[in-house]
């Protein structure tokens, strides 16, 4: 008579051990293919939760303590779902906004943080500015920040072609003006060599006010704003 050894004694997780018992005799564990490769797949992404020993797991108290997922986001899916479904929208070319509002520690970083490798993924770019006191007394200085980090994000992400392409229509559009532009976002320049050779160094006592500011930025978001890049 064929005897089979349990998993477990030959020194295999009693997860791993107990998926494959489940299996072999058919017990109603798993009902359909699909859930099997559901808990394989847990095992797989998640081996420090799911990928235990129960000898080990259970303390002599027999009291087992919940293990929730690291960097899992719990409770909030359908902001999830609407913040996903507006970055699909912009993607495909709309303009869209979302503001995200409530008290301090209430998990608004936490949310827009667990997007941020779902849009890196999908070929977004994830910008975050921290405002202090000094931002507050200089509003745009986070904004600049923001968009200067944009640049440095382009110049990683597209192709030579691609990031050539971005530097004529830069060129094309700011002409002597770019020169303002590099005063704003010194990070512009990285781009291409060619936006290098185009600057016009003003002088320091040049000024620009808000609405200044704004309209270049403006114009600057109208050339790289696509869905290519």
């Amino acid at each position: 008579k064929y005897c089979r050894t349990p998993l477990h004694e030959l020194g295999y997780p009693s997860s791993v051990s107990g998926l494959v018992q489940n299996l072999i005799n058919g017990h109603d564990a798993y009902t359909t293919l699909e859930a099997g490769s559901e808990d394989i797949h847990l095992l797989l992404s998640d081996p420090e939760r799911f990928l235990f020993d129960w000898n080990n797991a259970a303390p002599q108290s027999g009291i087992v303590h919940l293990s929730f997922r690291k960097h899992k986001l719990y409770g909030r899916e359908n902001e999830v779902s609407r913040i996903t479904d507006a970055f699909c929208r912009v993607s495909s070319g709309k303009n869209e906004a979302f503001f995200i509002g409530g008290y301090s520690g209430s998990g608004k970083s936490r949310l827009v943080n667990s997007l941020a490798a779902r849009v890196d993924t999908s070929g977004g770019y994830v910008l975050s500015e921290k405002v202090d006191q000094m931002h507050k007394e200089r509003p745009l200085l986070g904004v600049l920040s923001a968009f200067n980090n944009l640049c440095g994000l382009i110049k990683q992400k597209c192709s030579p072609g691609e990031l050539h392409e971005v530097s004529n229509k830069l060129t094309k559009e700011f002409e002597s003006d770019f020169s303002v532009l590099v005063r704003l976002l010194p990070k512009v320049d990285a781009l291409s060599p060619q936006l290098k050779s185009t600057q016009m160094v003003r002088g320091s006592g040049d000024q620009m006010n808000f609405h200044n500011i704004c309209f270049i930025l403006q114009r600057f978001m109208r050339v790289i704003s696509s869905p290519t890049h």
